[in-house]
């Protein structure tokens, strides 16, 4: 069988994927990696075939370390604005939660539970259906070719849509949030027998004022512990439950989490919208708290397998849920703000969740001390979201 191992970044993210690579050409698999033009040396003298993709991680690397050292400066503003924006932009342009928030926002108000679950799990849905399709045409007509068609079939299928439909918003089809028909007189589902009362336009909260706001960080710090926890976790999760199961049950396990990650976003969806969001968050935490603790104090293969599943089903929430908070907490007309702000701080954040699980199994010999700080940071997540509620409350009267 023939396997291509893609990974960018460092040593520290190369070297894990090589020996998986390793692995699986010691059972007689065909294995090729892509990695940065860097790294191509590095894995040849592994023994693996590289291919070179991306820009040189090397300098990337150097180019956070300026950034770096120019925070701690004292400078204009501008300046580390600039210094940011080459490392960024590119990324969050093409992964951004944000973007999809932003897209989803006008179409939904009253569903936009079940529409941010459904189009957060588009992401999921295209490993299943296109990493097939990518195998079968790179065999037939070579990389490049299929690299063509795919994009080809991407821009074909969905430049039409984008074009009639998201550039402009529901009101251009006639139509108004939820589905209702403009002119109407209708209200969303559930909303009522007549139209929602008119409120005011807002001016939108400046950054200033949001990073001043304890009810900016009763969202914001939810998710920044609870995404420290998520993300460590999942990085580590093959190499935690390898020892117990097995490489290939493992990875077994790890796919049985991504499943269970889509079906709880999607079964969630169909009463977020009717469900204080706050404590689904705090319900969401506990669960992953209690299968992180199922694991660590029975680590029988049984019970690695039932708490991979269990911590799966809360995994695809973890992304959902800010947005959710956001819109019926702050005024509409900051939205895209709020929510652009959380996950910026949020993405920050959990940057440092594999390093330190790291750090704490090399520190003490197993991953005990670190799948006990991801429960204690998935607790302290759902205390600080909790005690947001009564700010939410007074905040909710302003949307």
């Amino acid at each position: 069988m023939r396997f291509v191992l893609a990974v960018h970044g460092t040593r520290g993210d190369v070297e894990p994927c090589a020996a998986v690579g390793l692995e699986l050409q010691r059972r007689d698999h065909d294995v090729h990696m892509a990695v940065a033009p860097n790294m191509v040396d590095f894995v040849g003298s592994a023994g693996l075939a590289a291919v070179r993709y991306g820009p040189d991680s090397q300098q990337q690397l150097s180019a956070a370390s300026d950034f770096i050292r120019n925070v701690v400066r004292i400078q204009h503003p501008r300046n580390i604005v600039r210094a940011v924006k080459d490392i960024y932009a590119q990324g969050w342009a093409g992964m951004s939660g944000a973007a999809v928030n932003a897209i989803v926002a006008p179409w939904f108000e009253r569903k936009r539970g079940m529409a941010v679950s459904l189009a957060m799990n588009g992401a999921s849905a295209g490993g299943v259906l296109l990493v097939p399709l990518w195998t079968v045409l790179i065999a037939r007509m070579g990389f490049a070719r299929a690299a063509l068609v795919v994009v080809g079939l991407m821009l074909a299928l969905l430049w039409p849509f984008v074009a009639l439909c998201l550039l402009r918003g529901p009101e251009a089809i006639g139509l108004r949030p939820d589905g209702v028909t403009v002119g109407s007189g209708a209200s969303p589902a559930g909303a009522g027998s007549g139209p929602p009362a008119p409120r005011a336009a807002m001016a939108p909260l400046s950054r200033a004022a949001l990073l001043r706001s304890l009810h900016f960080w009763s969202v914001s710090g939810t998710f920044a512990f609870a995404l420290l926890a998520q993300v460590g976790f999942l990085t580590h999760q093959l190499t935690f439950l390898n020892p117990a199961l097995g490489l290939e049950r493992a990875a077994l396990a790890v796919s049985l989490t991504t499943i269970a990650a889509i079906v709880g976003r999607v079964g969630t969806g169909f009463f977020i919208d009717r469900i204080d969001r706050r404590v689904a968050t705090a319900c969401n935490l506990a669960v992953q708290a209690a299968a992180l603790a199922l694991m660590l104090v029975w680590p029988s293969p049984a019970m690695l397998f039932i708490g991979s599943a269990l911590y799966g089903l809360g995994v695809g929430n973890m992304v959902t849920f800010p947005s959710l908070i956001v819109q019926v907490e702050f005024p509409r007309e900051s939205f895209n703000q709020v929510v652009g702000l959380v996950l910026a701080v949020n993405q920050f954040t959990f940057a440092f969740g594999p390093g330190i699980l790291g750090w704490a199994r090399d520190r003490w010999g197993s991953y005990d001390a670190a799948l006990l700080l991801c429960i204690a940071w998935e607790l302290a997540a759902a205390v600080v979201v909790l005690l947001g509620m009564r700010g939410a409350r007074r905040a909710a009267a302003y949307c």
